[in-house]
Order: structure tokens, then sequence, then C-alpha cells
């Protein structure tokens, strides 16, 4: 039951205990009450907006540049209301802040406001490697507001702003979504090596680092709030970052000049803040940059044996930490991603030598070649139904760099949004619909997608109809940015169905997402599968405890039962009296059988039944009933009625499957076998079944009729009667 209902039914029961439904006034109370409460509940669903926030700038050698630059980190602040947002550097506690003194700025409703704030040079290269510093910044709110970093240099002369070797925009999230556990997504890159920022925002805060190429990168380390661990490592993706005494705290991973792929020589700054595993998925929909020639898509993931799935075909088993690496291009823009466990989706653009679309070529005034980029893809758990979002303004000076001349030039914008295909009408951008601008996913329909142009602004983006991924994407010379435009952030139930049906001594599939667990069966059994044999049939409470995070203290619980169904069996013992042959023929050659065949129950468990057939002669002409019994005819009416038990089509007596009867007016009879399908039909007492469908034998075994008749004198009556023949070969 959500919040919100939760006090709609508080409130009610207050109202009928104080009588207040004939007071006007407690009424009036109660509706202002829930339009609060539906407040605080929006609150609590409104992405990554938030009133506080750390971050900080991750190193970046702009001094080695001739002529030499200046670092600086612009944070770009959207406020939904115009509020105060102060801006602090990282406490004291007697070592010296890379930023100087706070800032405070007054944020304008539904647009942004930037605030440039540069560096100490001299502390910020002393992050180079590995070390602990106070290279953060605290952002504070008087209303929710969402956050953006946008890390570049300027000219050591000048303020304009310069983009060749920009270290992108990163989306910051809110102190109160962050975890306490990642596992990293970066590129691995010969030209400069992968950097992880690491912020503590609580006191006491452990952060252990695994699976670090460089061994000195590994292990434990305290920081104090505010204070950093900055290190690097050839590949970061996949090493596993957590705090140990369940402390939440920012992962920012990004490299200030890389390669993409690794050998194409074009390098850019790029980064991204970390996502916490809690908020990691298992299906994505990732779409190809406009006016590039291809982007690559990075997979990483958190438990072994995660299956991964691309455009419905199994590509991949992950180990805990696995990575898996493709490209979309311009023949496949889309890829429909699934996996068994949750995964970390990242897009990465290419070096402007490798996925440049620009006839121009890189470097030229008015081109869009773009270069190396990120945003960390949302998964559809995860997607959201309104945001805001900032593009970059159209033009920027490309510096006097390299002997090349000086110039201003042009950037691109774009978003790319993707959405359920039965939503696409709902989709407004700015106000305006933007349908028109969808095409399906080739390989799921159920999605669609669009790449729209948008100018250097404000956009508000939203869809009254259903929940949307968006990113924002800016090509220039040489240069991208690339952030993911919003995230639910929202802790989600574990998708285990609540009730489950095996038949006895199946296997039962209690599905868990790859969160550390431990199930309780039921039957006094426990472990980690996900599947286990119940032996004997019952109702069972399977209860699992998992967690969500290594920062999570306690487990969650969630149950599933399972229903048992037994296995039937039955033993018949039947006779079948042949008609027509001699009695003393078969005293002399008795015929004594025993067959057994597995049917489906109503239950649908197997039915194992065994017929112990005993076959004898009669020297009448047909008066036996057989082993069936009849159907009581009506007052004052006689008819006879009998179907065998079994035939053998190869035999030269006993050959086909029929009825014999008199008084009979109507009859008809259907076949079926044990998966429930037709294989003859026939009417009147004279149709036979020769053990054929189709023209093809049908196999031995055991198959189900049902008959319709009526007799003589009341033929508007119709009688029906089931039974089962065996078909002997």
């Amino acid at each position: 039951m959500s919040l919100y209902v939760k006090i709609v039914v508080y409130l009610h029961r207050i109202m009928k205990r104080t009588n207040a439904h004939s007071n006007g006034l407690s009424k009036a109370l109660c509706c202002v009450l829930l339009l609060l409460v539906a407040e605080i509940v929006n609150a609590q669903k409104s992405g990554l907006y938030g009133t506080d926030f750390w971050t900080g700038f991750i190193y970046h050698d702009a001094a080695h540049y001739t002529p030499p630059e200046r670092n600086v980190l612009k944070l770009c602040i959207i406020a939904q209301r115009d509020c105060e947002v102060i801006v602090s550097h990282a406490p004291q506690d007697g070592n010296v802040s890379v930023f100087y003194d706070s800032v405070t700025v007054h944020a304008v409703a539904d647009s942004a406001v930037w605030v440039t704030l540069e560096p100490d040079e001299l502390l910020l290269q002393n992050t180079a490697y590995l070390n602990l510093s106070n290279n953060s910044l605290h952002i504070s709110s008087s209303d929710s507001i969402l956050l953006f970093t946008y890390m570049s240099f300027i000219d050591a002369d000048s303020t304009r702003d310069v983009i060749p070797k920009e270290m992108d925009m990163v989306a910051v999230w809110p102190t109160e979504k962050l975890g306490c556990e990642y596992y990293l997504n970066g590129y691995k890159n010969a030209n400069r090596s992968a950097r992880l920022l690491a912020i503590a925002v609580e006191d006491s805060t452990e952060i252990t680092v695994e699976g670090g190429e460089y061994a000195w990168l590994n292990g434990t380390r305290m920081l104090r709030k505010g204070q950093c661990l900055q290190t690097t490592d050839p590949e970061l993706s996949g090493i596993h970052v957590y705090s140990p005494n369940f402390k939440p705290f920012v992962a920012i991973v990004g490299c200030d000049a890389g390669y993409i792929p690794e050998g194409y020589m074009t390098a850019d700054g790029y980064a991204s803040q970390m996502v916490p595993t809690q908020y990691w998925g298992t299906e994505f929909v990732a779409t190809l940059t406009p006016n590039r020639l291809n982007d690559r898509v990075k997979v990483v993931s958190m438990a072994d044996q995660t299956e991964l799935r691309r455009d419905g075909t199994a590509v991949a088993t992950l180990p805990r930490g696995g990575i898996y690496e493709f490209e979309i291009d311009t023949a496949h823009p889309t890829a429909w991603l699934q996996s068994s466990k949750p995964v970390s989706v990242n897009v990465y653009l290419t070096s402007s030598t490798y996925g440049n679309l620009d006839p121009r070529g890189p470097s030229q005034p008015g081109g869009y070649s773009g270069d190396p980029a990120v945003y960390a893809l949302s998964p559809v758990s995860q997607w959201y139904s309104k945001t805001m979002f900032y593009s970059n303004a159209n033009h920027y000076w490309w510096p006097l760099i390299l002997g090349m001349p000086e110039f201003e030039y042009q950037v691109y914008n774009f978003i790319g949004v993707v959405t359920r295909t039965r939503n696409v009408d709902g989709m407004r951008l700015d106000g305006l619909s933007i349908a028109d601008s969808f095409a399906v996913v080739a390989s799921n329909q159920e999605y669609s997608y669009a790449r729209i142009a948008v100018s250097g602004r404000t956009h508000v983006l939203e869809n009254a109809e259903g929940p949307f991924e968006v990113h924002a994407i800016t090509l220039g010379n040489c240069t991208a940015t690339a952030v993911c435009g919003g995230w639910n952030a929202e802790n989600l139930p574990v998708r285990i169905d609540d009730e489950t049906i095996v038949c006895e001594g199946g296997t039962a599939d209690l599905f868990h997402e790859g969160y550390e667990h431990v199930w309780m069966y039921g039957d006094g059994a426990s472990g980690n599968d996900d599947t286990h044999v119940y032996g004997n049939a019952g109702v069972y409470s399977a209860e699992c405890l998992y967690k969500r995070s290594q920062c999570q203290q306690f487990y969650d619980t969630a149950v599933v039962n399972v229903t048992v169904n037994p296995i039937a069996r039955n033993e018949v013992y039947d006779t079948l009296s042949m008609t027509g042959v001699p009695s003393w023929m078969m005293d002399q050659y008795p015929i004594i059988e025993e067959f057994t065949d597995t049917l489906t129950s109503a239950l649908g468990c197997d039915s194992i039944v065994t017929v112990h057939l005993y076959v004898t002669a009669t020297d009448n002409e047909g008066g036996s009933e057989g082993p069936n019994p009849p159907v009581p005819p009506s007052p004052g009416q006689t008819y006879t009625l009998f179907l065998p038990d079994a035939f053998t089509p190869e035999l030269y007596i006993n050959n086909s499957f029929g009825a014999m009867g008199s008084n009979i007016c109507y009859f008809e009879i259907m076949v079926f076998h044990r998966w429930g399908e037709m294989v003859w039909e026939g009417k009147g007492l004279d149709a036979r079944w020769d053990g054929t469908h189709d023209g093809q034998l049908c196999p031995q075994g055991a198959y189900a009729y049902l008959i319709k008749f009526s007799v003589n004198h009341e033929c508007e009556r119709f009688y029906e009667r089931k039974g089962v023949v065996m078909l002997l070969r």
C-alpha cells in the first residue's frame, strides 16, 4: 500500500471517529492535509531533484597546453521554483580547500543559473594518482533543484569558454539518493588512465576499493565529511567500490583526455557520476547519437551468472564485475538489452576520427565531428515522466592552440528520447507535441525512440501517458558533452512472483534479480539457489531475505507461496470381452497385458495410469455392455451401447475402434490424444477409427473419447459419455 493511500485511510478513520462527516470544517481540514500529503508523495518521486548535493573536480592537467590554460568547474542549476542556492567548499579541518569562498546565488524558476568556480591548480595537481584531499563542493538550496556540473578550462589570459578538452557534463545526484556500493563503469585508455573521484558525505566514512589493476589502489581508507579520494587505474570498469560501514558517498569516473576506442588519436575529456547499485535494472534501450557513425555501449554486472540478451539474442554470461561492450551504428541505431540480474549501462561517444559523420572532418569551422563523451543509460524501471535539462550555448571559441587559428564556431544540441510506443502521443517538449518524431525500435516494437535537435537553453520534457528515458548531447569540433536527463531514482521492489505452482517432485523457479540473498524454502531447507525441488505435495511459504546493495545493514523480505500439486497414480484392472471369438480359443490362449501411460491431470500434473487388461471371449452377438456402465435411460426406454477399452489396428480382429448398440437415435464420437488435440471424429454407430491421424499411424497409448447420443422415442434429449481407449501395437 502506498504512503498516500495509507494516510488517506488513516484520515478517513479519524473523520469517522470524530463524526467529521457532519463537520464542514473538519472536512476542509482533511482535504488540506490530503493535498499536503500529495505534495510529500510527489516530492518522494522527484527523481534527481533535491536540496543537498556533493560534487568535485576530477584532475585535469590544463597547464601542459601551449599557452597554459586554467581549470574551471561550472555548476548549472535548474530550479522548479525561485530559491536560494549556497555553494561552499569542503570543511577545512586544518586542511587547505581547493576552492576558496562560499557563493550564494538566486535561482529563478524554470531557468538555468550558472556558477563558475576556479580551483587552485597546485592542489589539483596533487590529486593525480592516489590522494586524499578537500577537492569537493557542497551545494544546498532552499527548494528542489536539478544540478549539473560542467568541467572545462579557459584561456590563461581570458574568460572565454574553450571547449576542445572539456571534461563533459555530469548529472549530480542529490545526497539522499546516494548509495554506498558501486561497480564502476569507465573506459580503458592508454593515453590517460581513467580516474575515480570518491567524496564522503558523512564523517568517518570507510571506502573500500577491490579489483584494481594497480595493487596500491585496492584497500580501505577512512574519509572525513567532504574529503575526497582521487585515484587512477588503466581500467576502472568492474572495480567494486563500497563503504563497509554503510556510509553513502559520491563516485565519479572520468578521463581528462581519452581515446574511444583505443588507438583513434583524437582525445576528449569525459566524466559520469556512477549509479548506486540499488538503482540498476534489467532492461534498457540504447540509441545512436544523431549525426554520428557509431557509439560504444558498455555493460557492467554486479552478480555472477548474469545472462545478457541483446535484441532478443543471448550474447554473454557475465561474472560479478564482468564487462560486455558492443557498438551501435547507422545500420543498427538501437539496441534492446535484457539481463537476468541488475546491470549498469553507459553509452560512450567515440573519437571524431572514428565516429565522425561530418564530411568537413574534425577541427573545421562549423563542424560537428564530436569526440568522446559519456552518459549513464537509465533502465526502463527507472524512467521518469517529467524533467528539465539544459542544452549548451550555440557557439564557443576554438583557442589558439597547436598553431591553428583562433575562431568562433557552432555547436549542435540534440536530445535522444525513448518511451513505450503506446505512450508516444503524450510526449511534449516545451509544451509542444513531438509524437511525429518517433520511430519504433526494430528489435522490440513495444518501444519507440526519437532524436531531436534543440536550441541552447533550458527545456522541459514531459509525458502524461507514461515515463521515458532522455539524454542530452552537444556536438562541436572535436568535442562533445553528454548527460542523462532524468532518473526516477527509486528503490524498487524485487521482481518476485507472489505465487508459483509446481507438481510433486518438480522444481520451483523462485526468480530473484541477483541481489545478495538467502531463501528459506518453507520445507525445512534453505540456501542461495533460486530453484528448489519440492518432493511432497502441499502449500509452502518460501521466504527470501535480500539486500539491494552492500551498504544495506538489514535484509528486506519477499515471500513466494508455492503450491505443490500431487501426481496421481491410478491402477486400473479391466476385462475386454471380444465378440465372435470362441471362448475355448481364449481359454487356451489367454491374453493378459499391462499398459502404463502418463496423462495430464486437471491440476496440470502428470497422472500415471497403469491398465491391467484381461481379454476374454463371448459367443453372443454383443449383448454385453463391457466395463463401461451405461448411461441410465429414461423411464420406459431401453438401449444398448458398447465401446471397447482397447484395440489393435494390426490384428485381424478388434482392429478398429467404434461403438455397437441398439435403440440409438443419434451418435457422435470424438477421440483426443494426451495433449488435447482431436485426432478423429465420426457419426453413426458404423463409424470406426483405424488408429491413424491425417494418414499417419498414431503411437501406442491412451486416448480419451467423448460421445454424444440420444435414444429412440426421445431423440431431442442428448447424453454425453467420456472414456479412455488403449491403442495397442
